[in-house]
């Protein structure tokens, strides 16, 4: 009689490539040799299919959608994402009316189950509060720091920051807060990364203790197993304060800074690289290198509050595709020029009129001044019409034109999630970042909305994309819900 075993081994590896890889793959490898030989081969399989699938496409993709019944249901950003073998974390984040939450939420990544984790009565849970990393150590989900609203009277009250340090034990679902000596102070914004058993945060912003908030470039080390906080002296050359930026562990001596923050209208679109001595709890200084960056026409436009994530030696960012196109042709009498690209940064301003007070101006290029500034005017007039026009092809002329645009094209930045891919490979040699191509088709299906201020995480051969806000430059009402969990993962593979 006929059985699996009779199966040669390309259809067997056909049928265990159905399997999750977070549990069942597992327990498939601990059938026989073969069983085991062929699980190997159908991870690797799986992880090289990922890889190529993340530069060159397409994604495919699996939403899991809000349960109208549940409070997991709420629109999040900021949210706190950990995995943890086969289990993905969610502590906290914030609402766009600014409302904090400290629930901690498990989704099952095999069966795709979400559940409130319900801690036991008697540990103290963290306040509510977002914009604060998870990461996890020896069984452990560590928090640091935090924000919340402030309260709404009296007015104009900065934000509450936190300096609780928090530890929830898995196995045991307890809370267990923390007070080890040489505590930073309070604290948002800031990145952590794990190298054995330290921890280590950077950046953030911080109260300067006149009840104002500033920006912090500073390095703190979490010692897990010595119970303590830790100081490390750092070279001159530091990069700027910041907080929302992105760290990423290159290797346990190598530490990533991308982006981020500085206060009101000072993004940084930077590169930093931090070097930890072999020795992470030795008096020897940590060195910053500012990386060099390449082909940044590949960069995508809002880095700093995209979500990214590590895959192998590429930083992957998802956001918008930018692709902002008009073409424009006007009536042959008009005098404004056809108008090719409307750009995302601001345009040139005319030239302020010379006012004076006792005779007209006797420049000799005063009359092309006033043309110069005219046509300015009509562009920005043709612009602001295409704007706030709902049907682009049926774009009209301004006002006072009985004549009709023809031949309008304005399309709005796509509602279309965009893969954008930052290549570390260079990173230790040459100090250098590349901005690669990336994919021409992204997905295979419909991509998910464009969000902003959401989490990505690396899954085994898949990320995953947690809360966040829809990108209100994309054609699309910002308001609408969206799924609260996103799989990306490759397409599935055919049949041999």
């Amino acid at each position: 009689m006929a059985s699996i075993d009779d199966l040669p081994n390309v259809i067997l590896e056909y049928i265990l490539g159905k399997v999750s890889p977070y549990g069942d793959i597992k327990a498939c490898s601990m059938v026989c040799s073969r069983w085991h030989q062929c699980c190997q081969r159908v991870a690797q399989v799986m992880k090289t299919r990922f890889q190529s699938a993340v530069l060159n496409g397409p994604l495919g993709m699996k939403i899991i959608p809000a349960c109208p019944t549940s409070s997991f249901a709420s629109s999040r950003m900021m949210q706190s994402a950990c995995v943890v073998e086969s289990d993905l974390y969610l502590f906290g984040g914030c609402t766009s009316a600014l409302t904090t939450f400290n629930d901690l939420w498990r989704i099952n990544l095999q069966s795709g189950k979400i559940n409130l984790v319900h801690a036991i009565p008697t540990s103290t849970v963290p306040s509510p509060k977002s914009h604060l990393p998870l990461v996890s150590w020896n069984g452990h989900l560590i928090l640091f720091g935090g924000w919340a609203s402030p309260c709404p009277y009296p007015l104009h009250q900065s934000g509450i920051l936190f300096d609780e340090l928090h530890c929830f034990n898995i196995d045991k679902n307890i809370w267990i807060p923390v007070d080890f000596p040489g505590k930073p102070p309070a604290v948002a914004g800031h990145t952590a990364t794990v190298h054995g058993d330290v921890i280590v945060f950077f950046g953030g912003f911080q109260n300067n203790g006149q009840g104002i908030h500033v920006s912090s470039n500073s390095v703190t080390c979490l010692d897990m197993k010595k119970g303590k906080w830790l100081k490390p002296r750092i070279s001159y050359n530091s990069p700027p304060p910041r907080y929302g930026h992105s760290q990423f562990k290159l290797d346990e001596k190598h530490v990533i800074i991308m982006s981020g923050c500085g206060g009101y209208n000072d993004l940084h679109c930077d590169y930093w690289m931090l070097t930890i001595p072999s020795d992470i709890r030795s008096s020897e200084s940590w060195e910053w290198r500012r990386l060099r960056e390449e082909q940044s026409d590949y960069m995508p436009k809002k880095l700093w509050c995209s979500p990214s994530c590590q895959v192998d030696d590429n930083i992957v960012v998802l956001s918008y595709e930018s692709h902002i196109t008009s073409k424009v042709t006007l009536p042959a009498a008009g005098h404004v020029a056809a108008i090719g690209r409307v750009e995302c940064t601001k345009a040139p301003m005319p030239e302020p009129p010379v006012v004076s007070h006792f005779k007209p101006s006797v420049r000799p290029n005063a009359n092309n001044h006033r043309e110069l500034r005219k046509s300015l005017l009509d562009k920005h007039s043709i612009r602001l019409q295409l704007l706030s026009n709902s049907n682009a092809a049926q774009c009209v002329a301004s006002p006072g034109s009985s004549q009709r645009i023809e031949n309008v094209g304005y399309v709005k930045p796509s509602c279309r999630q965009g893969v954008y891919i930052l290549s570390l490979k260079n990173v230790l040699s040459d100090g250098v970042v590349r901005w690669l191509p990336g994919p021409t088709c992204c997905f295979d299906n419909d991509p998910p909305h464009p969000r902003l201020l959401s989490s990505l995480v690396l899954g085994k051969a898949e990320l995953i994309l947690c809360g966040g806000k829809k990108a209100r430059e994309c054609d699309c009402d910002p308001d609408d819900p969206i799924p609260p969990i996103v799989y990306l993962r490759a397409t599935a593979l055919p049949p041999p």
